[in-house]
């Protein structure tokens, strides 16, 4: 590239167009004329009547004439003056206008009913013309000219844009003519430019605050005017769109593909203000399903071809990416990609390189992409149509499983520390599709039957530290738990030591590693739901598949209690006070013949209870005791219990309403009491319970309770024990508070009234007390008085946190105020007669 002065470049460029003559004589003249115009400008280029402006005019009007010639024989001037344009900087803008025209001037030039007003104008013509052979070298020099001129130009570019450039050259890409210049001319034309998309009253484009433009590009607007032109061009013919044609030339221009894919996602940004805008079938107002319908074949190619040009060159990634985003936009392409058999598979894999390159730097742009897919891949699955098309014999759930089956089998790369075993792939979306396929059990049956995900599961869940994946895996084991089969088939596959596994996982804020242990608590809830078995067995489950390193400890319980004490995540505390309540309504309703520990096992995991006899009572303190009371280096026995992590579940901070509670809020505490209340009938327990009440507000939400209630009729509840015929209730004694041998499991229920049942007491809180008793208010009663049967004087200085903080005389007061409570509750549920 040469650096003259501007009488040098006219110098040049006169010379060089003098060793050209033309052929026919009838343009000697002419052609005299530019090169001695060019001659004087070199003395004054600055001149207004003689300068360097002033010999283009001439030039332009040469050029012009010469290419309306009906052969190529003046090849040789195009030559000369695209050399100039690239070599001699100086040229690029006197070829073009010093200022942008105004309308009038511009709708003559288009019409052709005034001379061209600069070179750039003539290029524009040629290019406009209809294509022929004879003509290529000259269109391709025009195409050149144009090319130069426009590059960081926007007064040129400007000559192209307004004056029908860029459809001239959209129609060339249609009918793949001259690809390899066209789409490097179509680029240098659009980028950038600085003028905003307009309506039809020129009004511009409103802008669109949801759409974030990166730092380079924050002072344009969303869509400009070049951008807009090249977006609306329109085959009417066939239906196609814009970024279609653009795709469909990727075989044409293979050395520009990079261009081509920044030229498909300008393309598609003027979706964004509407599918119609870029789908011209489409109107503004119509519906979802007509949207999908003709957005077919867009999204087809954006997936097929689009993809393709991303796995050929890393550097269309991120543009095809962008236009695929673009037109996901719109949630009526939703139905396009469900009806594309293979449109969903190659959207998740669209944002992920064909090769591992091992590139840090790669991985981390692509990274937006990535969590944006994910996104619209979690709005398409919860769509009841992704539901209806996808179940477990589709080829995409297949093919997700496959995927995640094929996660981490390299295990050298484990061993050496890598958290990505290897090429990245779209794990979190294919959990994702799997988890919303399951619309029923049948379902989840059948996939865990027919396919290995059970183990697939299991592997990543434990060789991933990765929350984006680890997030829709729990997720998705959960739903498989949710049916008997599942928790047989995922026991077996040591779902329950991935879950313990995930409570071990390093938190740092905001990386979703809370969501991952609040959902692993879930998971362990579902796994032993209703399975005494597998309750009993938690700590064998526990131990590690074959090839994996034993964690510090295998207590799956003590683990949650533990990320209980440690969590401020008010949802993740709800859960493990859930898990408590599971683990005790299943050591109720187990059949209490199930095997207690050996003898070996007793002494090296010894529990409070030495003697251990065959009552339903000691084996169910023993097996929680076993569960939950064992000392470890790792976990030392947390402050809290699991009376307070069923407390937190009434005591929680709940917001500000004015309305009364809500139903869920009413069933999820009378869960919780329904929880303490079999907790209370273990003699073991009690002291927990008691300690809970002393640290915080259980006591006084107690009270609130059954001041609201002792409005209710009692007697209409209260059932003969032939104590107290007045105020009676069924009081249990110690040995009644288990199940007796053979006893039918149902007598959890007369015992204790089961939240199970509140959505239906109060599913209008203003009829609960009409239609039954208040849930919380009957497992209150049954609390209460296990409580004051036995209140033991150290039941205050149970744990750490009270002895380190009280001395012996205020713990003394403290539960001589806890015990007065429960008296004074005791009396206004009516038990005053019975109170010793």
């Amino acid at each position: 590239m040469s650096s003259l002065t501007p009488s040098q470049a006219c110098l040049q460029l006169s010379s060089e167009l003098s060793e050209h003559p033309p052929a026919d004589l009838e343009f000697k003249s002419q052609h005299e004329a530019v090169v001695s115009g060019l001659k004087t400008a070199a003395n004054d280029p600055n001149n207004e009547t003689t300068g360097v402006m002033h010999a283009t005019r001439p030039l332009a009007a040469y050029l012009h004439t010469a290419s309306q010639l009906p052969h190529p024989t003046h090849q040789p001037l195009f030559t000369v003056l695209v050399d100039a344009t690239r070599e001699v900087p100086f040229w690029r803008s006197l070829f073009g206008l010093d200022r942008k025209s105004d309308l009038q001037e511009e709708r003559l030039q288009v019409a052709g009913e005034v001379p061209p007003d600069c070179i750039l104008e003539v290029a524009r013509r040629i290019v406009a013309r209809p294509w022929l052979e004879s003509k290529q070298e000259e269109i391709r020099s025009a195409l050149r000219i144009i090319a130069n001129c426009c590059a960081d130009n926007n007064v040129n570019r400007s000559v192209i844009i307004r004056r029908g450039g860029v459809e001239a050259m959209m129609a060339m890409v249609q009918n793949k003519q001259e690809c390899d210049l066209v789409i490097p001319t179509l680029y240098n034309v659009c980028i950038d430019y600085d003028k905003p998309a307009v309506d039809d009253k020129g009004n511009p484009w409103p802008s669109l605050p949801q759409v974030s433009r990166d730092d380079e590009h924050d002072a344009g607007p969303v869509v400009n005017a070049a951008e807009q032109k090249l977006g609306l061009f329109w085959d009417a013919n066939n239906s196609v769109t814009s970024v279609e044609i653009l795709l469909g030339a990727k075989e044409s221009a293979k050395d520009c593909l990079d261009m081509l894919a920044d030229l498909v996602e300008m393309a598609s940004r003027v979706a964004l203000y509407g599918l119609h805008q870029l789908v011209r079938s489409l109107n503004k107002d119509d519906a979802e399903e007509v949207q999908g319908t003709r957005s077919l074949g867009l999204i087809h190619s954006l997936l097929t071809q689009g993809a393709d040009m991303a796995d050929y060159d890393t550097d269309c990634r991120v543009p095809i990416c962008q236009a695929v985003l673009n037109v996901l936009a719109h949630r009526g392409c939703y139905g396009a990609l469900i009806e594309d058999k293979d449109a969903i598979w190659r959207l998740i894999f669209l944002p992920y390189p064909a090769y591992d390159y091992g590139d840090d730097d790669y991985d981390g742009v692509q990274e937006p992409y990535r969590k944006a897919i994910l996104k619209i891949v979690y709005e398409i699955s919860a769509l009841s149509a992704y539901g209806d098309k996808f179940d477990d014999d589709s080829t995409l759930m297949r093919n997700c499983v496959d995927l995640l089956q094929r996660y981490g089998t390299d295990i050298s790369l484990i061993q050496a520390g890598r958290d990505r075993p290897q090429n990245p792939r779209p794990w979190a979306s294919s959990c994702v599709l799997l988890a919303n396929s399951i619309t029923s059990m049948d379902r989840a049956m059948r996939l865990l039957i027919s396919t290995p995900i059970a183990s697939a599961l299991v592997r990543l869940m434990i060789r991933t530290s990765d929350t984006s994946v680890l997030v829709p895996a729990v997720d998705l084991a959960t739903r498989l738990a949710l049916c008997r089969e599942g928790q047989d088939i995922l026991r077996e596959a040591n779902m329950m030591y991935a879950a313990h596994n995930l409570l071990r996982l390093p938190s740092q804020t905001g990386d979703g590693s809370t969501e991952v242990k609040r959902q692993a608590v879930t998971l362990i809830r579902l796994l032993i739901k209703g399975r005494a078995e597998y309750l009993w067995n938690l700590p064998s489950d526990s131990t590690p598949p074959e090839g994996l390193t034993e964690n510090d400890t295998n207590e799956v319980l003590l683990a949650a209690m533990w990320l209980f004490n440690n969590t401020d995540d008010t949802i993740t505390k709800t859960e493990t006070g859930r898990l408590s309540i599971e683990v005790l309504r299943t050591l109720f309703t187990s059949p209490p013949s199930y095997p207690l520990p050996s003898a070996a096992e007793t002494e090296t995991k010894p529990s409070p209870h030495s003697n251990i006899d065959q009552s339903t009572e000691q084996q169910i303190e023993s097996k929680l005791l076993f569960l939950v009371g064992r000392p470890d280096p790792a976990y030392p026995h947390p402050d809290l219990t699991i009376a307070d992590a069923m407390a937190y579940i009434i005591t929680q901070p709940q917001r500000q309403t004015t309305h009364p509670e809500s139903a869920t809020r009413i069933q999820a505490e009378a869960e919780a009491w329904f929880g303490l209340a079999l907790l209370s009938n273990l003699p073991v327990a009690r002291p927990w319970i008691v300690a809970t009440m002393h640290r915080g507000p259980l006591l006084e939400r107690l009270r609130e309770i059954v001041t609201q209630s002792s409005s209710l009729d009692l007697e209409e509840n209260s059932i003969d024990t032939g104590r107290d015929s007045k105020n009676g209730i069924s009081l249990i004694s110690d040995a009644q508070s288990g199940l007796a041998e053979g006893q039918d499991n149902d007598r959890v229920g007369e015992l204790i009234v089961s939240a199970e049942t509140a959505s239906s007491l109060f599913s209008h809180p203003v009829q609960a007390a009409k239609k039954g008793p208040d849930p919380r208010y009957e497992n209150i009663k049954v609390l209460v008085l296990k409580l004051l049967q036995s209140v033991p004087r150290t039941a205050c200085s149970t744990t750490s946190t009270t002895s380190d903080t009280l001395s012996p005389s205020q713990e003394g007061q403290l539960e001589d105020r806890v015990r007065q409570e429960l008296k004074s509750a005791a009396v206004e549920l009516g038990f005053d007669g019975i109170l010793a």
